[in-house]
């Protein structure tokens, strides 16, 4: 059994794409002088996996701005981990107004950082608030979806451990990966100490979810997973739209958009439709439908800005 459960939890989508840009993120702070783990984003397993459904959703339909699928797509590595260098808000929404009003235009790849700036923003507005990814709403989050995707998934402490292992095997093939960037010529003794915080909160996370699994604390658990809406609801139309997404199917637009303009009744759906909104928004800033000052306002109106 544990095999079978290990493999099913660790080939799930959002899993994979949730280490991937932490180990991107990683590099790019290296790259740019940056601290290793920056700040700007913090989300963690659920606010990646809804980042990365969103980014399905774009890439399965027509119904979002042409340029705005197009940047994210073609720089969808190089934004996702860029989009969590910026510590200021109002970087990344400027680099999405110099694009819109003409003039010096960025890069199409720091473009695409500030458009996955704003899905990654949205979808933690959604999902954890200011919290950060060692929360317990965010873990609590994190284990329910894990659960959701493996229907009864790990409850027990040795599928639990099938799980940690399994987690583990990939977390260390990220360290040493993490390890071989070069160091800051600045300060290397300060760089070595931070990662090995880095690899040490990692290592601290991962034995939170397997806690988490196999011992939840109930009233954290009706509180974060099944509270009021709850993380996933079963006949939510949004999470149906997203799984057609996610397993690459082309979505009509107008099916698209009418879930966008809907409502969703579970958390998870509700913030991926706010990060879905904000691209929305830039699209409409971006193609001159929209004058920076209306953009700012609707991201304030979606509490992004």
């Amino acid at each position: 059994m544990t095999k079978p459960l290990r493999r099913t939890v660790l080939s799930l989508p959002g899993l994979l794409p949730f280490l991937s840009p932490v180990l991107a993120r990683a590099q790019a702070a290296a790259e740019s002088s940056a601290p290793l783990v920056a700040g700007g984003l913090n989300g963690g397993l659920a606010a990646f996996a809804a980042a990365e459904d969103v980014v399905a959703l774009v890439g399965g339909s027509s119904a979002f701005d042409p340029d705005v699928s197009k940047t994210l797509l073609e720089h969808r590595e190089h934004a996702h981990a860029y989009a969590g260098l910026w510590l200021d808000r109002s970087e990344p929404l400027a680099v999405i107004s110099a694009a819109a009003n003409g003039g010096a235009k960025p890069r199409p790849q720091e473009l695409g950082a500030a458009l996955m700036w704003l899905v990654h923003r949205g979808v933690e507005q959604g999902l954890e608030g200011e919290a950060g990814a060692t929360s317990d709403r965010s873990v609590y989050q994190d284990v329910g979806l894990m659960r959701w995707w493996a229907g009864a998934g790990a409850q027990t402490q040795v599928e639990a451990d099938a799980l940690l292992v399994g987690l583990q095997t990939i977390e260390r093939r990220l360290f040493i990966r993490i390890h071989t960037i070069e160091p800051d010529s600045d300060d290397p003794a300060g760089w070595i100490e931070r990662l090995v915080d880095w690899h040490e909160g990692r290592a601290q996370l991962l034995a939170r979810y397997t806690s988490v699994i196999t011992n939840p604390d109930a009233a954290l658990w009706r509180q974060h997973v099944e509270g009021k809406p709850p993380l996933f609801a079963v006949k939510d139309r949004v999470l149906s739209v997203l799984q057609r997404a996610r397993q690459g199917d082309r979505l009509p637009a107008k099916v698209v958009l009418e879930a966008m303009n809907g409502e969703a009744g579970c958390a998870y759906g509700q913030a991926v439709l706010r990060a879905c909104r904000a691209l929305q928004s830039a699209g409409r800033h971006l193609g001159g439908k929209a004058r920076e000052a209306q953009f700012r306002n609707e991201l304030k109106q979606l509490a992004l800005a």
